[in-house]
């Protein structure tokens, strides 16, 4: 009987080749937002007095960079519900149930400097996207900001590494920035979903960073990767049964070969063992890509490392919970900056005043709120 079935599906060995290279395709190149949402962030960056530029790196590629002084731009978010969705940076779209507007106004006076921030993009989003968003945010707050592309992500002409190849342009770029003068000290990274696994692996190759903020890193390239098609952010659910796992592990062993790594190694538990600096971890209990237990391993063994779990809530949402983590985030970070030899400050984001049921809000008593220490 299994004879005849393995028989029975030689047909369809093709369609199984074509769709590993399908997916092989998009990990090495993976898809961004479309040109007018990346197009829009920058007209609305150039508005607000953000700068533009192209650095070279060893090896002749460039990385683009968004970069602002502290300015009191009038920011803000409004969190609002709906059937399915919410502006993911730029405009209303629809996504799980939470709409967020984004309106940095105008540029307005320089303010007092409280340190910088440098900022990964997830994949898929280039700095304007994010600069647009947090990087805004931070600089309203007085922080002098640089958002960094990343070559999943925008124009940077460097193929993709997934963490750690990333993480050495970034070391090798930051000194540059110190020289330039745009990274007053305190010094903070923070990196969402592929770009916080670029920082993770940065920290520690940096001296002089106070603290490293991730949310929703991958605990594991690969694993990410799998799990992709069926998470439905990538496209509807159903992929999962198509792209199975046997069809991921041949692309990905085809993407190991083209993009020079070994996706199934890229674990960055040891860069969290060797920091130096404090480091944040935030993730939530939903996330699609990786699970809280893997969170967990990924701190033991961590002494400056520490998980903060969202409950109820996915991973595109975790990157945008600006009314749970903003306020709490400045907080955390101003106590490192007071007081940086006393240890790494305990961390707790907002309770919201309703609890998530994926795929809908519905109001209910918030879930308590606790930090993971390992």
């Amino acid at each position: 009987m299994r004879l005849l079935r393995w028989i029975a599906l030689l047909p369809l060995l093709p369609m199984l080749n074509a769709c590993a290279g399908f997916a092989a395709r998009q990990i090495e190149h993976p898809p961004a937002l479309p040109h007018a949402e990346i197009d829009s962030a920058r007209r609305m960056l150039r508005q607000m007095g953000f700068t533009h530029e192209w650095l070279g790196i060893p090896g002749g590629a460039r990385i683009g960079i968004w970069h602002s002084p502290p300015r009191a731009f009038h920011f803000g978010v409004r969190l609002r519900f709906h059937g399915a969705g919410f502006a993911l940076m730029i405009h209303p779209a629809r996504i799980d149930g939470l709409a967020a507007d984004f309106w940095p106004v105008q540029k307005l006076p320089r303010l007092p400097v409280r340190g910088s921030v440098v900022l990964l993009p997830p994949i898929g989003l280039d700095a304007a996207g994010l600069a647009v968003s947090w990087g805004a945010y931070f600089a309203s707050h007085g922080y002098a900001v640089v958002a960094v592309d990343l070559p999943a992500g925008g124009p940077a002409s460097m193929a993709p590494g997934y963490g750690p190849r990333e993480a050495r342009a970034l070391a090798w770029l930051i000194p540059l920035l110190r020289l330039r003068g745009m990274l007053p000290a305190p010094e903070f990274l923070f990196g969402l979903s592929y770009g916080g696994d670029v920082v993770l692996f940065a920290a520690p190759r940096l001296a002089g960073i106070t603290a490293t903020i991730a949310l929703a890193p991958f605990a594991n390239a690969a694993q990410a990767i799998r799990r992709a098609p069926g998470s439905g952010l990538v496209g509807p659910r159903w992929l999962g049964a198509l792209f199975d796992r046997a069809t991921m592990q041949a692309a990905i062993a085809r993407a190991d070969r083209d993009l020079g790594i070994d996706l199934a190694g890229i674990d960055p538990a040891g860069a969290l063992r060797r920091a130096r600096a404090c480091t944040l971890l935030i993730g939530g209990t939903h996330d699609e890509f990786t699970r809280v237990r893997e969170w967990r391993r990924m701190i033991h063994g961590a002494p400056r490392a520490q998980l903060t779990l969202l409950p109820h809530t996915d991973h595109v949402l975790t990157l945008v919970r600006f009314d749970l983590l903003g306020e709490p985030l400045r907080a955390w970070m101003h106590a490192l900056a007071i007081a940086p030899a006393s240890g790494c400050p305990p961390f707790a984001p907002r309770s919201p005043a309703y609890r998530m049921l994926l795929p809908r809000f519905l109001p209910a008593p918030a879930a308590p709120m606790v930090p993971v220490v390992p």
